[in-house]
Formats: structure tokens, C-alpha cells, sequence
């Protein structure tokens, strides 16, 4: 994740890393405190087309991962996987 942050960094040419911070769809940074920008750009992005994303388990406790009609974008996307649960 350190390095997700560094990547945005570049990307939105701040001078520093900072947290709390929050990204949404790569393209808008904002600092993570501030609730009423987090509110207006939240409520944007949900308007926007999103990829379809698929998630199965498969035997031998494999993940598959299916992911269709990715938005035209500038660049590349990357996947990033949380496991949240043990």
C-alpha cells in the first residue's frame, strides 16, 4: 500500500505522502478529514461507468478473478486484492 501512495504522489505531483488521504478512481487526492469533499466527490464518481467485476472460489482454494468493460481510460489499471477476514 506504501507503494500505491507513492505511485499517487507522482501522479498528482504532491510533495509529500500524507495520511489520511483519499483517492477516488484515481483521479481525485484530497486529504481524508475533510467529510464535505469526500461527500460531493464520492457522489460524482458513483455516476460514472464502473468495470464489472466477478469474483469465484474455485477448488483447491483458488480465486478467480473476472473483470469486464473497464471505463476508457489515459492508463493502465491494476487490481488490488484486501483480505479482510482470516
Amino acid at each position: 500500500y506504501s507503494e500505491r501512495q507513492s505511485d499517487y504522489s507522482e501522479k498528482f505531483s504532491l510533495d509529500e505522502v500524507y495520511t489520511p488521504q483519499i483517492v477516488v478512481d484515481g483521479a481525485r487526492q484530497f486529504v481524508g478529514g475533510d467529510l464535505r469533499e469526500a461527500e460531493k466527490t464520492v457522489g460524482e464518481a458513483v455516476k460514472m461507468p464502473k468495470a464489472k467485476v466477478e469474483l469465484n472460489v474455485a477448488a483447491g482454494d483458488k480465486l478467480q478473478v473476472k473483470i469486464a468493460d473497464l471505463p476508457k481510460t489515459d492508463s493502465s489499471a491494476k487490481v488490488f486484492l484486501a483480505v479482510a477476514e482470516d
